[in-house]
């Protein structure tokens, strides 16, 4: 036995792997892509087709201050640190810090809603990629579905950065703007990264169907010459001619 032969046992092991791993991308190709092809249209219609963003406004439960009240305060505030004969730099400190006058800031629910039901597609998408690894189509593909994952991460960042941007400055409605436009925007990437899911699965069902398709063609190419290499006609017989066999002994290896 050289050092590149492999034992029974281990033969085995492999070949049993082999035929799992084939059962599991016949399974995938036949039943599980277009189920997640269909799958993907239904949330693209039923969930992913707003024509009308107002819809999509999620409340801000943040009050927006009364000059009026706001320059009471300041004057009292100063006739106070004036009676004190010093300004309390600790006292000032604290206000900066303490949280805005309102209740928590929820996000929204209608975007959340979806990202949540979205991710699960993504990370599955991910894996099954790792069993049927048509050439070049998983690298660029793992890379663009990566790129869905950290864009997500992203919208949650930038959004908290407005919305306290928001609460410590309620009178720039800017900011509030901001939130929704941001909430708009996420929308629609969650609409595109959908597109995809589902253009990838039809992509990587049509490549492995159509390499199915010519393996099945080479095969039969191959029985057809084994057929008829020594089939003798009185004093001919037909054979193929050395070109035939080194292209099937390539496509067979």
């Amino acid at each position: 036995m050289t050092s590149l032969d492999m034992s029974p046992a281990s033969k085995k092991e492999v070949d049993g792997f082999t035929k799992k791993l084939t059962k599991e991308a016949e399974q995938l190709v036949s039943n599980f892509f277009p189920e997640m092809i269909a799958e993907m249209d239904n949330l693209l219609q039923a969930s992913l087709s707003l024509g009308d963003f107002s819809s999509l406004r999620a409340p801000l439960d943040i009050p927006i201050p009364d000059p009026a009240k706001e320059e009471l305060k300041r004057k009292k505030k100063e006739e106070k640190e004036a009676k004190a004969g010093k300004k309390d730099k600790d006292g000032d400190k604290d206000e900066e810090e303490a949280g805005p006058p309102c209740g928590p800031i929820s996000c929204n629910e209608k975007v959340e809603s979806l990202i949540k039901e979205i991710k699960p597609h993504i990370q599955t998408l991910k894996e099954k990629l790792n069993t049927e690894k048509v050439f070049e189509l998983l690298t660029n593909t793992r890379t663009k579905i990566e790129g869905f994952q950290t864009q997500i991460t992203k919208y949650y960042s930038e959004r908290g950065d407005a919305v306290a941007k928001a609460s410590k400055q309620p009178h720039v409605g800017d900011y509030r703007q901001l939130v929704h436009e941001l909430d708009q925007h996420q929308y629609c990437e969650l609409r595109i990264v959908v597109l995809e899911i589902r253009n990838t699965y039809k992509e990587e069902n049509t490549q492995v169907t159509r390499i199915s398709r010519e393996k099945k063609i080479i095969e039969n190419k191959m029985n057809f010459m084994a057929t008829f290499r020594h089939v003798t006609f009185g004093e001919l017989t037909l054979q193929p001619s050395p070109e035939a066999v080194a292209l099937a002994n390539a496509y067979k290896e």
